[in-house]
């Protein structure tokens, strides 16, 4: 498997704890430093090179943070990334966000990142897409609030001549 989809790798980030920006930040440093490929490898990265889908450098390895097959592994490589970025506060450790190459894909990653994955059960049983059903949801609000409104306005105009008629005895 050494090439994985942006949504497989968004399950792994997710998995190791990355949510909203952060999760897509580390989707599009995947992105640029290795292509999603799992069994990325950068020689001429110093110190002991590269590794993996997020590019984890070997002198990781030297210090005990983590191991080789770690890195290679997209469900262990993201969970190391989790801890090395602060839980998802701090990229500085990767190339491609400090020389801001990563933000090409912040566009693909943020659609993934940000939506709830549905099984396919749940796809095929709904009918119609989710962009159908909520642009139907907003053509009715918007229907309703402005009968509301329609409502309100004709209130606001007839008091004053239930007012005046009160006001004349019309009523009583």
């Amino acid at each position: 498997m050494p090439v994985i989809t942006v949504q497989q790798a968004s399950t792994y980030a997710q998995q190791a704890g990355f949510t909203g920006q952060s999760l897509a930040t580390i989707l599009a440093i995947s992105q640029a430093e290795s292509g999603l490929n799992t069994g990325a490898y950068n020689g001429s990265d110093p110190y002991g090179g590269s590794y993996g889908i997020v590019q984890i450098n070997g002198s990781h390895f030297s210090s005990g943070g983590t191991t080789k097959a770690c890195a290679l592994d997209p469900a262990c490589a993201y969970k190391y990334a989790y801890q090395l970025s602060g839980k998802g506060t701090n990229f500085k450790d990767w190339g491609s966000y400090t020389n801001g190459s990563y933000r090409q894909y912040l566009g693909s990653s943020t659609s993934v990142a940000t939506s709830t994955p549905q099984s396919s059960t749940q796809q095929a049983s709904s009918g119609s897409s989710p962009t159908f059903i909520t642009g139907i949801t907003e053509h009715v609000f918007v229907f309703l609030l402005a009968l509301v409104l329609i409502v309100v306005g004709f209130i606001i105009i007839a008091r004053p001549a239930v007012e005046s008629a009160a006001e004349h005895g019309a009523f009583l």
